[in-house]
C-alpha cells in the first residue's frame, strides 16, 4: 500500500508518498516544522520543516536511523526536540531526539510507555504505561514527567484508558470509560486539573 501526506496551505501540497501507511503527523508551535512516522515493516520518524521562501515542506528526512519501532507523536517547546516511543529496548520506552542528533536520550523506561504528548503550557511530558500490555484488565496508568527533570509522577490509573482528540479539549485528553457507559475526559497540563467534560 501506498500512501501519500498532502498539506494545505496556500495550496494543496504533496509533503511525502512511499509504501506504508502515514500517521502521527504533529507540527511545531511556530508551524516550522513537522515530524510523522510511516509504518510498513515498523514505524519511523521523519522530520520535515517549512520553507517560508516557496511556502512549502521540504522532503522529509528519517530521524530515527534503527530498524526498531519508533512512534513520534509531539515535540517540546524548543521546537527542536522530538518525544517518541520506541521498541528498541525490548520493550516500549519515552525517548527524547533532538533533530540535529544521530541519538536519542531515555526519558522514562520501567514498563511499556506510549503515546507521549506535552502538556498545554511546557511543562510536563503525559503518557500512557501499562505493565501488560496485552491484557486488557491490567490498569493503564497516565503519567507526568517533568521536563526540566525529576521522577515521573501518577496522575491517574484505571482499566480502559485511551488518549484522544476531543471537541471538549484543547489538546490530547484522557479518555476514561465509566459505570454509566459514558466518557469523563482529563486534561491532565497542571496538578489537579482533571475533569474537563462528560459526553
Amino acid at each position: 500500500m501506498r500512501a501519500t501526506l498532502k498539506v494545505l496551505n496556500a495550496i494543496a501540497q504533496l509533503v511525502t508518498s512511499g509504501v506504508g501507511d502515514i500517521g502521527g503527523i504533529t507540527v511545531t508551535s511556530d508551524g516550522k516544522r513537522l515530524v510523522l512516522w510511516r509504518m510498513n515493516t515498523e514505524e519511523q520518524a521523519f522530520i520535515s520543516e517549512f520553507d517560508a521562501s516557496t511556502r512549502k515542506w521540504k522532503t522529509p528526512r528519517r530521524l530515527t536511523l534503527d530498524a526498531n519501532g519508533n512512534m513520534a507523536t509531539a515535540w517540546l517547546s524548543d521546537s527542536r526536540t522530538v518525544l517518541f516511543a520506541s521498541n528498541r529496548n525490548g520493550t516500549w520506552t519515552l525517548f527524547r531526539q533532538a533533530i540535529d542528533e544521530t541519538t536519542a536520550d531515555v526519558l522514562v523506561g520501567v514498563h511499556s510507555v506510549y503515546l507521549p504528548w506535552l502538556s498545554a503550557d511546557g511543562s510536563q511530558v503525559l503518557y500512557l504505561s501499562q505493565t501488560d500490555p496485552a491484557n486488557p484488565s491490567v490498569p493503564i496508568s497516565l503519567m507526568r514527567l517533568p521536563v526540566t527533570g525529576g521522577p515521573p509522577q501518577l496522575v491517574l490509573r484505571d482499566i480502559g484508558l485511551a488518549i484522544i482528540s476531543a471537541p471538549v479539549c484543547r489538546q490530547p485528553c484522557a479518555s476514561l470509560p465509566n459505570s454509566k457507559k459514558t466518557k469523563s475526559f482529563f486534561s491532565p497540563s497542571t496538578p489537579g486539573a482533571e475533569s474537563a467534560a462528560n459526553s
